[in-house]
């Protein structure tokens, strides 16, 4: 499978192993966000538009080979993606260009882009063995981490929302 194995930092292209506990280049520090790169050339062979049209899998899971999950079995239940896309011929006027679409996210479990990113994010603290995680403390992106966390069963603590229910 076509599963990331490397990590680069987007501002000096140092190289790393996909390390679990690596978030940021070590010369460029909290700047050096690491880009996750995986086999494109395995990938585009296993990821085809027969593959694809083939699939009955209708969430973002269809791209798993492209994904950071090595265990199927962590993926969460709730279905997260293959939200419909919408041409709107006025808008493309107004703005000059031949087509424009608009993504419809707000069929996602918590109607937003990043359940996607919280999707993977528990797959993978699952991949490497976590029961306990924290949630984020941005306050949406901790609902959509939440939810994840739920639907797989696992506990979650959370700084933010410990913060604003000490407050009421």
């Amino acid at each position: 499978m076509a599963r990331s194995e490397i990590l680069k930092c987007v501002l000096c292209g140092r190289e790393y192993s996909a390390e679990p506990e690596r978030y940021v280049c070590d010369s460029c520090g909290l700047d050096g966000t690491l880009d996750v790169l995986c086999d494109t050339g395995t990938a585009k062979s296993r990821i085809t538009r027969a593959t694809l049209s083939m699939s009955r899998d209708m969430s973002m899971w269809r791209y798993r080979d492209i994904l950071p999950v090595h265990n199927d079995a962590n993926i969460p239940d709730l279905s997260v993606g293959w939200t419909p896309l919408y041409e709107n011929k006025r808008l493309a006027s107004k703005y000059g260009v031949k087509k424009l679409y608009i993504k419809d996210d707000g069929r996602n479990p918590t109607a937003s882009l990043k359940d996607r990113a919280s999707a993977v994010g528990v797959a993978k603290a699952l991949d490497l063995g976590r029961k306990l995680l924290h949630a984020p403390q941005r306050e949406m992106l901790q609902a959509h981490s939440l939810a994840s966390l739920r639907s797989q069963g696992l506990k979650a603590t959370s700084s933010y929302l410990k913060k604003h229910l000490q407050q009421r």
